[in-house]
């Protein structure tokens, strides 16, 4: 989940340009670079989704302690299985989508922090099961108090969220597929196959519904708690519908906050024996060199709030309405507190409007396999000459394309 805010803050497609030609060079080396990170980013999502599952086996001793009562182990039965149960009856929707980021910085621990930038955008999202996904953005912009007489460049690309598409993860914000299984060496999800090893839960407060036709809907709560507090787990109420098992609300946090440095000598660790096993060699510059965790320990970074809520659409379908998350992080003796804003508003599910033609477009994957073939080489089997060489060729591949689409996006802005 972190992950996620973490690109979502750092790519953000917001660009300060301070007038004049070194400005606009500035901010296409910072173009090169961003599309450089992107590429490393995505490679190495390949290889961790190809990566075993990393999970403690649910020992029998381990399941009778995670329930402190059977309500509970049943309800967590109920909305495990709910996960990936896709409603085939949902054919389509029409939305409104709105999300806020705002990002600050402070000095000191105690006091008021100022705000760094804040970026908005509005979009409409059409999906249908036969058609895919439309969405048109309506707006976007940004402000950037701290930098004052400046002309800031919004950059049109990012689409803005997307409230639902089969398999998207109900529970986590800006988050995309849903995994089945527990994998610690991420987020540890607390409803995924053996979150029983990692987590204990308790059946809470339950409510009823009443609808305009005399329908009840009956929710219950589920409180889960961790084991043992670690930044990777999360401890907070997540209500479900007691029927079907979707979620329908739920607000938790980070156990404790997340050490950066140790995290990211942790993933360096298992590289390098991961390297080891099969015979390969390390990558030197995966390690951080030591003046850099000089100048910025501490590094952490904690999720202090998320709030996800569901809406009864139809009297059938739970679909998102709101999405909140806030947090901070911390670097030497900067403070950078985060938030990230998302809502949504239905004009029709299940209804009966066209969608407009879709362009095709190619992926990430198939832009890189038309660049390298169809090699299935994993990134960490490459050498390291071979990955700068292939992560150039896709920051400028990308790079390209990104600029192509932008321009096609400004003359239609222009004649529509």
């Amino acid at each position: 989940m972190f992950v996620a805010l973490t690109i979502t803050l750092a790519l953000q497609a917001v660009s300060v340009q301070v007038g004049g030609s070194k400005a606009k060079a500035d901010s296409a080396k910072r173009a090169v670079i961003r599309d450089s990170i992107r590429a490393e980013i995505v490679n190495r999502a390949d290889d961790n989704r190809r990566r075993p599952v990393r999970r403690i086996p649910v020992t029998p001793e381990l399941e009778r302690t995670a329930f402190k009562d059977s309500s509970s182990r049943a309800l967590l039965l109920r909305a495990r299985a709910a996960r990936f149960e896709q409603d085939s009856t949902l054919l389509s929707y029409d939305a409104s989508a709105y999300q806020r980021i705002s990002a600050g910085l402070g000095f000191r621990a105690i006091g008021r922090d100022r705000l760094l930038f804040r970026v908005e955008n509005a979009s409409r999202v059409r999906w249908s099961r036969s058609g895919g996904l439309h969405v048109d953005v309506k707006g976007r912009r940004a402000v950037f108090p701290m930098l004052k007489d400046e002309d800031s460049d919004v950059n049109m690309e990012d689409s803005g969220p997307i409230p639902y598409y089969p398999g998207r993860e109900a529970l986590w914000v800006g988050s995309g597929m849903a995994r089945a299984e527990v994998d610690e060496s991420e987020m540890v999800h607390p409803i995924a196959i053996g979150s029983e090893a990692y987590y204990k839960y308790e059946a809470g407060d339950s409510l009823t519904i009443t609808l305009s036709d005399g329908k009840a809907v009956r929710l219950r709560e589920l409180r889960i708690e961790p084991r043992r507090p670690e930044w990777k787990f999360s401890v907070g109420s997540f209500w479900f519908d007691q029927t079907s098992g979707q979620l329908v609300r739920a607000v938790y946090r980070f156990a404790s906050p997340m050490n950066i440095w140790a995290v990211a000598e942790e993933e360096t660790a298992r590289e390098r024996e991961e390297d080891k096993k099969a015979g390969r060699k390390s990558d030197p510059d995966d390690e951080v060199p030591g003046w850099v965790k000089g100048m910025m320990s501490p590094m952490e970074a904690n999720l202090e709030a998320v709030t996800v809520e569901y809406g009864l659409y139809g009297g059938r379908y739970w679909l998102p309405r709101t999405q909140y998350a806030e947090g901070h992080a911390k670097a030497s003796f900067m403070r950078v507190p985060f938030k990230l804003e998302e809502s949504f508003k239905y004009a029709s599910v299940n209804g009966t409007d066209s969608m407009p033609p879709l362009l095709k477009q190619l992926t990430y994957r198939e832009l890189r396999d038309s660049l390298f073939g169809h090699d299935s080489t994993r990134w960490a089997d490459l050498t390291p000459e071979v990955r700068r060489e292939r992560t150039r060729l896709l920051a400028h591949a990308d790079s390209a394309r990104r600029a192509q689409r932008a321009v096609r996006r400004k003359v239609e802005c222009a004649t529509t």
